[in-house]
């Protein structure tokens, strides 16, 4: 995690503390591409009301569940907070995880993304493989694709499925945040 992806986290949780477990609800969170290549959000949930289930394409730090994220097919609206931080550009599905994302996510649950938008191609085996774990799936080794908030809306009808949103161009990355409608 880069440092403004740290800055965009941190300031979610002040403004939603609730959705990070500071409230009097247990919150169950999924985290897309969570596999720890240089520092994750845990740190920001509150551990005796989070469960956090991290998903990721290969085993390591931080990833309890294996699976390629569109393919993930835990019942509809089966978690509070969904995040994805750096890993939808390493995804050749991405807009296929992102509908799932969606499906995943509870009626007033909260979603949170940062996603590439302007960086160099990273974590194939051309250039960087330990920066994602693609890197390792035939196929996907070499894939990288940066998302601009046009992507996400050409996706997403956003305003008909989050109350309440937020999609900018952050300079190299794209931030979003939504909570969902009932």
């Amino acid at each position: 995690m880069h440092y403004i992806q740290k800055i965009f986290c941190e300031d979610l949780c002040d403004k939603f503390p609730f959705y990070f477990g500071y409230g009097s609800y247990h919150i169950r969170v999924l985290e897309i591409g969570s596999l720890d290549v240089n520092g994750n959000i845990n740190y920001l949930f509150n551990e005796d009301k989070c469960e956090i289930t991290g998903l990721d394409v290969i085993k390591g730090k931080n990833v309890s569940i294996v699976c390629i994220a569109h393919e993930y097919n835990e019942p509809d609206e089966s978690f509070d907070v969904i995040s994805s931080l750096n890993s939808l550009e390493h995804d050749k599905y991405w807009k296929l995880t992102l509908e799932n994302m969606v499906r995943l996510l509870k009626p007033m649950g909260f979603i949170f993304i940062s996603a590439a938008h302007r960086w160099p191609e990273h974590g194939t085996t051309k250039t960087s493989p330990h920066n994602s774990g693609t890197s390792n799936i035939e196929g996907w080794k070499n894939y990288y694709g940066n998302i601009s908030p046009a992507d996400i809306n050409s996706v997403l009808n956003l305003n008909d499925i989050f109350i309440e949103y937020s999609l900018k161009d952050a300079g190299k990355d794209t931030q979003f945040w939504g909570i969902k409608r009932f």
